[in-house]
């Protein structure tokens, strides 16, 4: 890694904002907390979908002509 790279990674850490800076409380705001709540569900979704999909594939092989 290169040293400016590392200088980046530490300013990057030093100026990590705070929620009670952002928005005057310490807590994320609550639509945030939903948000990002439904994006991993999300996510996790369209995972299991192509997990499901690569053991189809595995399972039929390529004769799905």
């Amino acid at each position: 890694m290169s040293t400016t790279k590392q200088n980046e990674d530490k300013q990057s850490e030093d100026k990590q904002p705070e929620w009670e800076n952002m928005v005057g409380e310490k807590e994320p705001p609550e639509q945030l907390k939903e948000y990002i709540e439904k994006m991993i569900e999300f996510n996790n979704t369209a995972k299991d979908i192509l997990k499901d999909t690569r053991d189809w594939l595995v399972t039929n092989g390529n004769n799905s002509r």
